[in-house]
């Protein structure tokens, strides 16, 4: 089947594969033609993230269908990772540009309160995927 990789940015790709394959052979088409790493390629079908072990059939891909790719940033460099600390500081700045210093506190304690509540609810296998997806940005 014949499928078109659109990379943002305008360039495309037309490839032409098996139905059976998995989504991870795709990335390695596009790393063997353009140089971009696997673990920094995202393919993205009519909205949707595809994950590598799913068949190019099992994400409903149909010939000649257009997928996204989005580039992400490769954060190796240890002096670039962001941590949780960051993440509150960065929420609290913005916040402050449209709030009081009193309801930009509330935003961030209800979002916390929020967050835990939704960690609280999914199960060790829902966290493990989230937390590996987070590793390969």
């Amino acid at each position: 089947m014949e499928l078109t990789i659109k990379i943002l940015g305008g360039e495309e790709y037309n490839v032409t594969v098996d139905q059976t394959q998995p989504i991870l052979y795709l990335k390695k088409l596009v790393e063997k033609k353009y140089g971009i790493p696997t673990t920094q390629q995202k393919l993205v079908y009519i909205g949707k993230t595809l994950g590598d072990e799913k068949t190019i059939s099992e994400c409903g891909i149909r010939c000649k269908s257009k997928i996204n790719l989005i580039v992400m940033k490769n954060v190796t460099d240890s002096s670039s990772k962001y941590t949780s600390e960051d993440f509150w500081k960065t929420l609290e700045a913005v916040l402050l540009k449209y709030h009081s210093h009193s309801v930009a506190q509330n935003i961030i304690s209800q979002f916390e309160k929020d967050y835990k509540h939704l960690i609280a609810t999914m199960s060790l296998d829902d966290i493990e995927r989230i937390a590996s997806r987070s590793l390969k940005l």
